[in-house]
């Protein structure tokens, strides 16, 4: 099968205005290094960093409980989601500023592959970064692969940063 040949990115020719983008997705060890990495780059292209970090609260499958109503249950884990979210993008805010790195951070809600590829297709960056979990295949097959379907579907390069390997080994790659 004929194979075609896709040159490097050229991550020097864009203007500034072209970010890099960083998927800060969850608060695990593999967001960290790519937020890390992705703060790196920004840097050394001389590009403002644009975070995204994605709300998505599923509805409980039971009626409520523990004195709650499925409503009021279904507003308390929104609330939570988006302070995590907040803490989230405000670090990589903090990382970026003390790095001289212009940020933007992004709050997307919905399925996290479609925001991300989203604000990456409206972005249009020199390159996403992202975390993997580092999962075997049993996890990624019940929980799924954000990474793998950005992967898929981003119309940009990408990144994919692992985890690293002691969180590996103690089991914190989640």
């Amino acid at each position: 099968m004929p194979r075609r040949h896709v040159p490097p990115p050229d991550l020097t020719s864009a203007g500034p205005a072209a970010p890099s983008t960083a998927a800060a997705s969850s608060a695990a060890p593999s967001a960290a290094e790519a937020q890390r990495l992705a703060i790196e780059l920004a840097k050394l292209t001389n590009s403002p960093l644009a975070a995204v970090s994605v709300l998505h609260v599923t509805a409980p499958t039971f009626g409520g409980g523990f004195g709650y109503t499925a409503g009021e249950l279904y507003a308390e884990l929104a609330k939570t989601e988006r302070e995590r979210i907040d803490h989230v993008l405000g670090e990589t805010e903090r990382a970026a500023k003390e790095a001289g790195v212009p940020f933007e951070g992004i709050v997307g809600n919905g399925n996290a592959v479609e925001e991300i590829c989203r604000v990456a297709h409206d972005l249009q960056p020199r390159m996403l970064v992202i975390g993997a979990h580092g999962w075997g295949l049993v996890q990624r097959v019940v929980y799924g692969s954000v990474s793998a379907g950005v992967l898929h579907h981003a119309p940009c390069p990408i990144l994919i940063v692992p985890a690293p390997q002691a969180a590996l080994a103690e089991g914190k790659a989640a």
